[in-house]
Parts: C-alpha cells; structure tokens; sequence
C-alpha cells in the first residue's frame, strides 16, 4: 500500500475489489482499492471536508456507496476533533464524502457497537449480546430494538465479531446472524477461547422485532489477543471447512 496502516477496516466491494481505509496519519491517500485480479493498490485522495483517522468498521450500502462507522475522532480540515458515533458515507464513482448521521443508537452503550447490515436500508446494531439495535439508513431513524438471550455469562457480554450468514439482496423480515464473543482473561492478558451464538430475529406484524437463539457453545481456539471471523460459500451455498467437510460455517482465527 502507498501509506503504512496499523489494522485498517476493509471491505470486499461489488465489483471484486477490496476497499482498505483509516489507521494512518496521512489525510490525504486515507483510503485505498486493491485490484486482486491484477494485484494493484490505487490510493484514493480523500482530503476533506471530513475524514475517519480510526474507523471501526464499514460495509457497501450501494454499488457507489460505501458506509464507514466510527467512534471518537474525525479530521475537521487540519485538525482533529471530538465526534459522536457516526457513519461517513464515500461515494466510490464520485470520490465524495461527508457525514451521514451522528449518535447512532445507542447514544450510552457499553462500547464499541458491531454494524451488521442485512440488505436494502437495514441495519443492525450490536451494542452487546444482549441489546441490539434496528437503523433504517433511508430514514435515518431507530426502528425498534431486539433482546437475545444469547450471553450464556450474562447481559453485558461485548461481541467481538458477528456476521448475518443470509443474501443481502432479498428484502426480508426475518434474519439469522452468528456472533462471537470473548472469554474471560488468562493470567497473561490473552482473551481464552469465544463462546458463540447463533440467532434468529424476525419482525412480527406489528413491527416488533423478535430473538431466537438458535444455537451456542463456545469455540475452543485457546488464547488470542485478536480475531478476525468471516463466512465463505462455495459455488452451491455450502460453507466448507478446511478439510472439505460441509459446515454451516468457515471460521479463521488470527492470534
């Protein structure tokens, strides 16, 4: 890449290449495209009117749009400046961008939320285990609020990683999401093992949302200082695991 980054956000976009933003001290370059088909990065000028110096996460709304999430520091012209949590929209053909909303719900939460987007203007916001969050982008309103028993060691479990294992493209009112959370300490400062839970959420007639758990247990990794979980389908929609064995899942793991 043209600029050095510590643990950028990054995203696979529409059309195959990966969008790779923050984490650097440069404004200008901020963000960058890699072409995997031919193993170029392109860096993008992104020089104001605002930037992200640390996004948390980001997902595609569109094919031109790209939504970046972030909690406490912005680029105001040359400076840096106290933010609320908020998304920054980056129009990818325009090579524009700007504030999209601030004080995503919640406005207390215990921490650094997980955006989950679910296709169409749905988003979910994971603020723990237990509390979850429905944005409607289009609107920019709170819908409702989900509670899921899914913390096996109580209310306030943070989640560490969590992905909706559905199509994007079919507008639904019913959504299955796995998510992952971390163990206690070792007496080294590692994270031990994660427990897991996979849950189902449908929105009921009268626009009330809904929690099923599915499915939890923990996943025995051993100690980690950090982890990265994704899903891959193979050509038919199946997940395979590394030894070709059909699983609903494919989990990676980063010590």
């Amino acid at each position: 890449m043209k600029e050095k980054r510590s643990a950028p956000a990054l995203i696979p976009l529409h059309d195959g290449s990966i969008f790779i933003c923050g984490l650097t001290s440069e404004q200008e370059d901020w963000a960058e495209l890699y072409d995997p088909v031919k193993g170029e990065f392109h860096a993008k000028n992104l020089r104001g009117p605002v930037g992200c110096p640390c996004p948390i996460s980001c997902f595609q709304w569109t094919d031109q749009v790209v939504m970046i999430y972030y909690e406490h520091w912005v680029y105001d012209k040359d400076w840096f400046k106290s933010c609320k949590p908020s998304l920054l929209s980056y129009n990818i053909v325009e090579d524009t961008w700007d504030i999209f909303v601030e004080n995503l719900p919640p406005l207390h939460g215990m921490g650094v939320k997980k955006l989950v987007y679910v296709g169409g203007d749905t988003l979910f916001i994971i603020d723990s285990a237990r509390l979850w969050f429905v944005y409607d982008l289009s609107s920019k309103r709170q819908m409702g609020d989900v509670c899921v028993n899914a913390g096996p060691r109580g209310a306030r479990v943070p989640v560490k990683e969590a992905y909706y294992v559905s199509d994007k493209d079919v507008k639904s009112t019913s959504w299955v999401f796995c998510i992952f959370m971390t163990m206690p300490h070792d007496n080294l400062g590692n994270y031990c093992d994660l427990e897991y839970a996979k849950v189902g959420v449908v929105q009921g007639t009268g626009g009330d949302y809904f929690s099923t758990v599915l499915r939890r247990g923990v996943l025995k990794v051993g100690p980690f200082g950090d982890v990265h979980i994704f899903a891959k389908k193979d050509k038919k929609g199946k997940a395979k695991t590394g030894d070709g064995q059909v699983n609903e899942s494919l989990l990676h793991y980063v010590e």
